[in-house]
């Protein structure tokens, strides 16, 4: 287990509006690849809202020999554990329009239409409203350095600083 101070350490210490009959817990394999994206902003009143955590993409890695990090709704735990949270989708575009979304978000695309778009990241926090959108290429390095630097989990707003500082 990691020695990172988790924002959420364990899993008594959750919030409780992360208990209902739609957020199971579940066991998370490898806390060392993941990385929590929470908001923190003035306006929480101390009480932090968790966005999403990055994830490496296995079915890519597979299949191309490339690292490359997707979202995931699970949000990384200190006991090892992680919560399922509102989550963010991917979004992908082809020559700069969305791809339709299915009812669970995910995009509704043919192979060549799926092989021709780029994708991006709308983060958004549903309490204060703080919201960045991530192209992927810029934001694949930034997690990247995170992760190497012994990162688990950053605020969005520290989130968007690390991107602005990282180069491409």
């Amino acid at each position: 287990m990691s020695d990172w101070t988790y924002k959420i350490p364990t899993l008594d210490e959750a919030p409780k509006r992360l208990f209902d009959w739609d957020s199971p817990i579940r066991t998370d394999g490898s806390p060392e690849l993941r990385l929590g994206v929470f908001c923190e902003e003035s306006s929480h009143e101390g009480e932090p809202w968790f966005i999403a955590s990055f994830v490496p993409n296995y079915p890519w890695m597979e299949s191309t020999g490339e690292l490359v990090w997707a979202v995931s709704p699970d949000y990384p735990t200190g006991s090892g554990h992680a919560l399922r949270v509102a989550g963010a989708h991917q979004q992908l575009l082809v020559e700069d329009k969305p791809v339709s979304v299915d009812g669970a978000g995910i995009p509704i695309t043919n192979h060549s239409a799926h092989q021709a778009s780029r994708s991006r990241w709308p983060l958004e926090c549903k309490a204060c409203g703080l919201r960045y959108t991530y192209k992927s290429e810029s934001l694949q390095p930034v997690i990247a350095v995170l992760l190497r630097a012994g990162w688990r989990e950053i605020s969005l707003s520290g989130l968007e600083s690390a991107r602005k500082h990282t180069k491409n």
